[in-house]
């Protein structure tokens, strides 16, 4: 079979000996395809597949396509692959015509492969069988070992790369000695530079883990270099303990061993080595070819070699192929030891991190930053940004190597020889210096000093209240609108701030004559002691010559102008702004168009200070000042000292601060007012106005005049005097005394419990005052507002409403009236002080608890509850169905109009109802009570026996547990006996009798004629207490049914009756044999009226007839009476005994 192989090409030599001692001299041309037969027949030509011939392992598999093909497992391995830093293409191919095979044979018993040509060997790939099961079994390669290695070294063959160490055909160049070692090409026999190559001497795992340096650029040479794949910012970083390899925070290289020993190319982009989780002592180089140093412990173990042993580094920098800067790593990020890190001709950004670092840009605009620590850092060439944040840090710059800045935190920076720029970073306020050279230096946001020494600077303050030191015309300030209030600092005798927009203050630091100019800012300009000139210009200007007779001039704006010498020369035109002198003079009258004076000189002098006839404000010192205002509004304020004030003409305002100041006022000078910081001030003569400026207590005295005074945010106690005052306590529990019906109290809400004491006989509270007392004599009328008032009247008979809110109400002496309006309303009456009365619209009041108040009356429209207390308590309810309870106390219950309830508990407790105010009804536990005029029920509340009696009108009597007599008297009453052994009163037809079953034995008595207990059920008995003929009937149980003095009628009805008829001939209805007659001696002629089949009188000796009134046969016996018995329609038997009988 003809092994079809992609044809190869000769590949030239470079002249560079370190890479063409690797080039063999022919490489494949176009496709590289690659297969992993399976059987010996895909192999044309004999030999190795004749030898216990096997496929490669999957472990070889995975790592083959690993160092080929860019696109094999995740992104992160592109790198390392062939294809991904050459421009060579690999595909999988057939087993019989792929350019590169892999397969095992015994045949070699190590490994070899044939470099390309278009024989049948070519590409091919075979694996020995001398090292199966051992450590290095070509069957198991990884990251590091030798079978790994071994793997990696033969693809190199197979792609055209000869040994290092060997004369090729036709190249005969070999690798430099110096280069010669697995640390800068995997196809050496030499495991360091000086090793014979006789055999790998490296620990297991100690061999590289991708191609190596010197590989990289041989096979770019042959196939091109790829400057695609990962062409992006990328970044590489390492496990310190498990040596991992990630790109871009995925895993690519993973040994088993914590070793690091591999080569980085990369495509392009600004990439970074992240070393930031280590702890050493790293020592980084980013140069071309260059190799760094993580960790001591994760160097491989070469066995020997001028390192101790060890490998010279962990990782090493590709070779840049044709001088292209694209494969080169800008950005180092460094761990927390003292690292040393070396850039390369890129723009580095090298960051050192914690520890005390050592760092070199190498040429590029680099940026430097040591991180915290004490770092020494170097740029190089091009224009470098050095980051400074230890005043300890060294900057090591050359001259003519670029335009450099330092940025720094330091709070106070100098700029050390070579560097032209210094860059504010930090957040505190700082200051910056510079050197020789032509400077930028620019602040941060906080007040920053900025001063670029010698040379023509440019400063830039930024925000905050800036201060720039000018020593040459050609320095340059730039200052951003509304950056802060700034100043300029100069030696310069001529200033002008006109064209230097956003800075405020000039000061000049000589003491020759000056000439300084403002723009039309706010500005501050200071001199020393020269004759000097200063002009403001516009704004609101502040003018200081210093000693000296200088000329100041203010222009348009609120200007100040300190004066200290007599020979000062002020220029203010008209109409140009409110303006202040500030005079260090113990004597001073402003001249023409300045408003204001202050006195700044030595308080131990006293100070004469003059107004004019504008609106004045002059302030004095620490003596006794005298201050005249003359005409006009002014504001006199002698600051400490026993100061005499002379407002003169005008609204003028004293500020005093001492108690010896004398306020001279005349009549008709205006509205003056006093504003003060004493604790206490009375207003003198002709000053209407009193304003406390303090922060403690105070006590304000007005005078005759319609004052208003003002408190502050103490409790300040306020009192106008006499005249119509308006008083304002401000925040604090203020107190404030009126006397005149026109004072005005002013109070905001939430500026503290205040009280108003006042001599009115009727004083209504304003809003957000919440207390009021009486301090006057007579009667007081006091109403309370929304808040929880406190109230207090005096010695008379005051009338007391807190309107709505919780209020407490304490009336004193005297008949006090309370009006409440609210439950939580408290009253405060104190023993023997009147007799009060509370007055409420509240549904339910109780003065149960005010044991001092006698009344209460409602005053609401609804139903009421009402409760009084241990005293004689008059309670008096309104139009609705109130509820009355005098408790203990002979109470005089009023209930109006409305279905009243009285609670009577005391037999002086006395009714009062009307006619025609509604059904009303008496509780009471009184063992007896009888209802009063008007009042219609009563219903008994004990629980002993109880003796209840209506009135006229048509009563419910309830009665109790107890056996009570109920009577009703005249009118159609409901009687109610409850529980026990109860006796009702029935005088009318209309009277109702209610009986509850198994309520006790009960009993009507009766005065009317006839009687029946038929529709009267659960009660027993029923006598007849009136005069003449009774007719008595009972019901369905044993009745006791008692006659009168008349001829009378009783029928027990169904049950086992007794029958007592008293004197007269009565007649006694028996319709049970058990019925029991009772009959006295002589007590008339009476009758026995009987449907029983027989019936005998034998046993009543005092009853003399007997009356059959059935229809059977009846058999019927008389007594020793002449008896008159007579029978029915049926077959009777009549025996009349003894006596002379009528049968």
């Amino acid at each position: 079979m003809t092994n079809l192989i992609t044809s190869t090409k000769d590949v030239s030599l470079t002249g560079d000996q370190k890479v063409d001692g690797l080039v063999n001299g022919t490489a494949w041309d176009g496709t590289i395809t690659y297969a992993f037969p399976s059987t010996s027949t895909s192999y044309a030509y004999s030999g190795e597949k004749n030898y216990a011939f096997s496929s490669i392992s999957s472990q070889q598999r995975s790592l083959a396509l690993f160092f080929m093909e860019e696109s094999y497992g995740n992104a992160a391995n592109d790198g390392f692959s062939v294809e991904g830093f050459t421009n060579a293409n690999f595909a999988a191919g057939s087993a019989d015509t792929a350019t590169v095979r892999f397969a095992q044979s015994s045949l070699p018993s190590t490994a070899w492969a044939y470099t390309p040509n278009i024989g049948g060997h070519g590409g091919d790939v075979w694996f020995g069988t001398g090292y199966a099961g051992t450590e290095d079994d070509y069957r198991l390669p990884r990251f590091g070992n030798y079978a790994g290695h071994t793997l990696a070294h033969e693809l190199g063959h197979a792609l055209g790369l000869k040994h290092a160490h060997e004369a090729g055909y036709p190249n005969t160049t070999l690798v430099p000695r110096a280069y010669d070692s697995l640390e800068f090409t995997i196809m050496t026999y030499r495991t360091y530079v000086g090793d014979n190559g006789d055999g790998y001497e490296y620990e297991h795992d100690g061999a590289p883990q991708t191609f190596m340096m010197l590989d990289i650029a041989a096979l770019q040479e042959m196939y091109g270099a790829d400057y695609t794949t990962n062409s992006s910012d990328t970044v590489y970083k390492w496990n310190p303990s498990q040596g991992f390899t990630y790109v871009n925070g995925v895993a690519a290289i993973t040994p088993a061993a914590n070793r690091i020993f591999a080569t980085i190319w990369d495509g392009g982009g600004t990439d970074t080595y992240d070393l930031s989780a280590y702890t050493t002592a790293l020592k980084i180089d980013l140069r071309a070819g260059g190799y760094s140093v993580f960790s001591q412990g994760q160097l491989a173990d070469l066995g020997g070699g001028p390192n101790n042993g060890y490998a010279r580094g962990n990782i090493f920098n590709a070779l840049l192929y044709h001088d292209n800067v694209a494969s080169l790593i800008e950005n180092v990020r460094a761990g927390s030891g003292n690292d040393t890190i070396v850039g390369n001709e890129a723009d580095n950004t090298l960051w050192g991190n914690a520890g005390n670092d050592t760092l070199t840009g190498d040429s590029g605009n680099d940026t430097l930053d040591g991180g915290t620590g004490i770092d020494k850092i170097s740029g190089g060439v091009g224009n470098d940004v050095y980051i400074v944040d230890n005043a300890n840090d060294t900057v090591i710059e050359n001259a003519n190597e670029g335009t450099d800045t330092v940025r720094t935190t330091v709070g106070d920076f100098t700029l050390g020889t070579n560097v032209e720029n210094l860059t504010y970073i930090g957040t505190d306020g700082f200051a910056g210096y510079g050197n020789a050279a032509d400077n930028e230096i620019t602040g941060g946001t906080r007040s920053d000093w900025l001063d670029g020494k010698a040379g023509a600077d440019t400063l830039i303050g930024g925000a905050g209240d800036d201060t720039y030191t000018v020593d040459s015309l050609g320095d340059v300030l730039v200052e951003a609108a509304d950056g802060g209030v700034d100043r300029i600092l100069t030696d310069l005798a001529v200033y002008s701030l006109a064209d230097i927009a956003n800075v405020e203050d000039l000061s000049f630091r000589g003491n020759g004559n000056s000439t300084g100019t403002g723009n039309s800012l706010d500005n501050m300009i200071t001199s020393g002691w020269g004759n000097d000139t200063l002009s403001g210009g516009a704004g609101n200007d502040t003018l200081d010559g210093g000693q000296g007779a200088d000329s100041l001039t203010g222009g348009t704006g609120n200007d100040i102008f300190v004066v200290r010498d007599a020979g000062d020369t002020i220029i203010e035109n008209a109409d140009e702004g409110i303006d202040t002198v500030q005079t260090y003079l113990t004597g001073y009258t402003l001249g023409a168009n300045l408003e204001n004076l202050t006195y700044r000189g030595p308080w131990v002098f006293g100070f004469v200070g003059t107004g004019n006839n504008l609106d004045n404000v002059i302030s004095g010192g620490g003596a006794a000042d005298t201050l005249s205002g003359g005409a006009g509004d002014d504001t006199l304020d002698g600051w400490a000292g026993a100061d005499t004030l002379i407002g003169g003409v005008g609204n003028d305002t004293y500020i005093i601060n001492n108690a010896g100041v004398l306020v001279t006022e005349a009549a008709n000078g205006g509205i003056d007012t006093v504003r003060t910081t004493l604790a206490s001030y009375v207003l003198g003569s002709n000053v209407d106005n009193l304003t406390y400026t303090g922060t403690a207590t105070f006590t304000g005295t007005g005078n005759s005049l319609a004052n208003t005074i003002k408190g502050a945010a103490g409790a300040d106690t306020l009192d106008g005097k006499a005249g119509a005052d308006i008083l304002i306590g401000g925040v604090g529990n203020d107190t404030y005394i009126v006397d005149d019906v026109a004072d005005v109290v002013t109070e905001r809400p939430n500026e503290g419990a205040d009280l108003t004491k006042t001599t009115l006989s009727s004083y209504a509270l304003t809003n957000n005052v919440e207390n009021l007392t009486f301090i006057g004599t007579g009667d007081f009328a006091g109403t309370g507002n929304r808040l929880a008032n406190t109230i207090t009247g005096g010695a008379g008979n005051d009338t007391l409403d807190g309107g709505t809110g919780n209020d407490t109400l304490a009336g004193g002496a005297g008949n006090d009236i309370y009006i409440v309006d609210s439950a939580s309303d408290v009253i405060t009456e104190a023993v023997s002080a009147g007799t009060d009365e509370i007055r409420t619209a509240l549904a339910a009041y109780s003065i149960a608890a005010l044991v001092n108040v006698e009344h209460l009356t409602y005053t609401g429209s609804a139903n009421f509850t009402g409760t009084g207390n241990a005293l004689a308590n008059t309670l008096s309810g309104g139009a609705g169905n109130d509820m009355l309870n005098g408790a203990a106390g002979a109470d005089t219950l009023i209930g109006g109009a409305g279905d009243d309830t009285y609670i009577v508990d005391h037999v002086g407790d006395l009714i009062t109802e009307a006619v025609d105010e509604g059904t009303d009804t008496v509780r009471t536990t009184l063992a007896n009570y009888t209802l009063g005029s008007d009042v219609d029920n009563l219903t008994y509340t004990g629980t002993v026996a109880f003796v209840g009696t209506g009135n006229g009108l048509d009563n419910t009597i309830r009665g109790g547990a107890g056996a009570d007599i109920l009577d009703g008297n005249t009118g159609a009453d409901i009687l109610i006996g409850a529980a026990g052994n109860d006796t009702y009163i029935v005088d009318e037809l209309a009277d109702v009798v209610t009986e509850a079953i198994n309520q006790g034995t009960d009993l009507i008595k009766t005065v009317l004629s006839v009687y029946t207990l038929t529709d009267i059920a659960n009660v027993e008995n029923l006598t007849f207490a009136g005069t003449g003929d009774f007719a008595g009937t009972g019901n369905g149980l044993a009745n006791i049914i008692t006659g009168g003095a008349g001829n009378d009628r009783l029928d027990g009805g169904a049950g086992n009756d007794r029958l007592v008829g008293g004197v007269g001939d009565d007649v006694y209805i028996v319709d049970s044999a058990s019925d029991a007659i009772t009959e006295l001696v002589s007590a008339g002629t009476d009758e026995i009226r009987t449907a029983l089949a027989a019936y005998s009188i034998a046993a009543l000796v005092n009853v003399e007839n007997l009356t059959y009134t059935g229809s059977a046969n009846f058999t019927g016996t008389g007594n020793a009476l002449a008896n008159t018995i007579t029978g029915g329609a049926g077959n009777d038997m009549l025996n009349g005994a003894a006596g002379a009988d009528t049968l």
